[in-house]
């Protein structure tokens, strides 16, 4: 059974999703696919990580997508079995960039 989670950010900061738990579920791949749809200000970029927890106390970075620096889309498999999915992301630039965007997180069969 495919599980679909979405995180939206509209954001000029930095920080990470909600946590995705999906400890009940059983799985071999997560799919993020990465939509950014509006960019504001002077030389900004956007860093996205893909983090895996087992007991949402450690964190570790199992993917992560090309820094963003415009309207951009992308696909990433990561191989990695665990509990719990969030993502990291860190802006940066002048003048305070914002940027729209939006991951979806569907899971594969295992």
């Amino acid at each position: 059974m495919n599980n679909t989670q979405v995180f939206t950010g509209i954001t000029a900061a930095s920080g990470t999703s909600d946590v995705f738990d999906y400890s009940v579920a059983e799985f071999g791949n997560i799919e993020s696919a990465l939509s950014v749809t509006a960019v504001s200000w002077t030389a900004p970029t956007l860093d996205i990580d893909v983090e895996v927890s087992y007991d949402k106390l450690t964190w570790f970075t199992a993917a992560s997508f090309t820094q963003a620096t415009w309207v951009t889309k992308e696909i990433l498999n990561v191989n990695k079995r665990a509990k719990f999915v969030r993502y990291s992301y860190t802006i940066w630039g002048t003048a305070t960039p914002t940027f729209s965007f939006t991951i979806f997180t569907i899971t594969k069969d295992a």
